[in-house]
C-alpha cells in the first residue's frame, strides 16, 4: 500500500502538483506562526517540517536531476520523524505515561513501531535506493519479463499507423536491455523503466495523456517517454517532463535513442 501511495505522490501527475502545491506552501508559512512555547525538540520538528515542504516542491517543479534527490529527501525526513517518534513513545511507556497497546488514536510502542514498519521503513529504502522496496516480489517480476519479451507488434502498428521502427523491435528484443532499470539517459533524464508493448498495459497507460502516443517507457520522475502516432514517418523519441510546457526531444531517432541506451548499460555495469 504505501509502495502505491509513494509512486502516485513521487511520480506527480499535474493533478497531483496542483492540488498539493498550495497546500504545502500554506503548511510551510503557517506551521511556525502556529507554534507557541518554542523549545530546541520544537525548533528541530519545524526545521524538518520546512526542509521537507521545500524538497517536496522542488521534486514537483524543478528538472528530474534535482526532482529525484528532493524526493529522496523527503522520504529521509519522514522515515527520521518514525524513528523520533517511536523513541519518544517508548520514552513514555517506559516511564509509565503510555499504554504498551492503546487503541489506534493512541500513542503507544507498538502502534508507533507498526507505524514505523508500514511507512517509515519504506521511505529508508526510498531515500537509499529510489524505490520502495528491496527486492520486488518473484512472481511479479517474472510476469512483468514474460510480457516486457512478448510485445504485440500488430497491436503498435495500429496505434501507431505506421511500421513499428527496428530499431524499437531491437530493443525489446534485447532481453537485458529492457529489463534495465535506472539507466541514466542524459543528465536530465533517467529511465526507470520499460513497458510491456500489450494492447491492455498499454490502453492503462495511455489513458493517462492527454493524447495517445505510444509510451514505451518512463522516467524516475514518472514522465512518460513515447513515439508520436500518425501516418508520417515520425521517429522522434519525446518525454513529457513535468518541469517543462511542452514534450522534450530526447533522440531524432530510435535508432539514436537505442544507441544511447546502450551506452548508458554499458556505463552502468562498468
Amino acid at each position: 500500500m504505501m509502495s502505491t501511495f509513494g509512486r502516485t505522490l513521487f511520480s506527480p501527475s499535474p493533478f497531483v502538483r496542483w492540488s498539493l502545491t498550495p497546500v504545502i506552501i500554506c503548511a510551510a508559512v503557517f506551521m511556525p506562526l502556529a507554534m507557541s512555547d518554542w523549545d530546541v525538540a520544537k525548533a528541530i520538528v519545524i526545521v524538518l517540517i520546512e526542509i521537507a515542504a521545500v524538497a517536496m516542491l522542488a521534486g514537483f517543479w524543478l528538472p528530474e536531476r534535482i526532482g529525484s534527490v528532493a524526493f529522496r529527501i523527503v522520504a529521509a525526513i519522514v522515515f527520521l520523524g518514525y524513528t523520533a517518534y517511536v523513541v519518544s513513545v517508548y520514552q513514555e511507556w517506559m516511564c509509565g505515561e503510555a499504554p504498551l497497546v492503546g487503541r489506534k488514536s493512541q500513542a503507544s510502542p507498538l502502534m508507533a513501531l507498526l507505524g514505523t514498519v508500514v511507512v517509515g521503513l519504506p521511505s529508508l529504502v526510498y531515500a537509499l535506493k529510489g524505490r520502495f522496496t528491496f527486492r520486488e516480489d518473484a512472481a511479479v517480476h517474472r510476469e512483468y519479463i514474460k510480457l516486457l519479451l512478448q510485445p504485440d507488434w500488430q497491436h503498435c502498428e495500429r496505434l501507431l499507423g505506421r511500421p513499428v521502427p527496428e530499431a524499437l523491435r531491437e530493443l525489446y528484443a534485447d532481453k537485458k536491455l529492457v529489463a534495465s532499470r535506472g539507466l541514466k539517459f542524459s543528465d536530465d533524464c533517467t529511465i526507470n523503466e520499460f513497458f510491456p508493448l500489450q494492447e491492455q498495459v498499454m490502453v492503462d497507460v495511455n489513458d493517462e495523456a492527454a493524447f495517445h502516443p505510444l509510451i514505451f517507457a518512463s522516467s524516475v520522475t514518472g514522465a512518460p517517454i513515447y513515439l508520436v502516432c500518425g501516418s508520417e514517418d515520425y521517429d522522434c523519441v519525446y518525454g513529457s517532463f513535468h518541469e517543462e510546457d511542452a514534450p522534450r526531444l530526447l533522440t531524432e531517432s530510435v535508432d539514436e535513442f537505442l544507441s544511447r541506451l546502450r551506452d548508458a548499460s554499458a556505463l552502468q555495469q562498468a
